[in-house]
């Protein structure tokens, strides 16, 4: 990447699953980064511009209570239905 001079990229895990929203679930997760790190307007990558590093597919185990910035995503399609979690 340095030698490209590539600035972005996206690198996944060798048993990664893949989701068939996969396109619309990027679109939600740029919303989500862009709001977390309030940067709403005009980043130059979607995602926003103050990260190193985001972790897609991580679910948080608990809440920082110090933290109030909460993203819900409403009657999510791509959330497997109760029974299958």
């Amino acid at each position: 990447m340095v030698r490209e001079r590539i600035q972005t990229a996206i690198v996944f895990e060798d048993d990664a699953d893949w989701d068939v929203s996969f396109k619309d679930q990027l679109a939600e997760f740029a919303m989500g980064s862009r709001y977390i790190s309030d940067t709403m307007t005009s980043p130059r990558s979607p995602y926003g511009d103050d990260w190193d590093l985001l972790w897609l597919g991580h679910c948080s185990a608990q809440q920082d209570a110090q933290d109030g910035r909460r993203l819900v995503i409403e009657n999510d399609d791509t959330v497997p239905p109760m029974a299958h979690r």
